[in-house]
């Protein structure tokens, strides 16, 4: 529980500071990235590799990419963000589709 608390409060931050610092005229932005399954030491093979077919505990369907995350679409990721000017209070989900599918 204390995870998704977490996640939902790093969002409304991203939110409210992207808004309070463009409406200050400050030049700062602020932008998140959610992650979907990608290797991790959290996510096992055994349990990416389940996940091209089967939904995850407590989702819907499964990835519609059919397949985890790779560490090169988190960097381009986060290199977009870091060179847009304009992209500001963004929550960018990089999941493969999982959102889309699992509400």
């Amino acid at each position: 529980m204390a995870y998704g608390v977490t996640k939902a409060a790093l969002d409304k931050l991203t939110l409210v500071l992207g808004a309070s610092f463009a409406g200050r005229g400050i030049p700062i932005r602020v932008n998140a990235v959610q992650p979907g399954a990608f290797v991790s030491q959290i996510l096992s093979a055994e349990f990416l590799e389940m996940l091209k077919t089967k939904p995850a505990p407590g989702f819907l369907a499964p990835i519609p990419a059919r397949r985890h995350g790779t560490d090169a679409e988190i960097g381009a990721t986060a290199i977009y963000l870091a060179v847009s000017d304009y992209t500001n209070g963004a929550i960018l989900c990089i999941d493969g589709g999982a959102s889309l599918v699992n509400p």
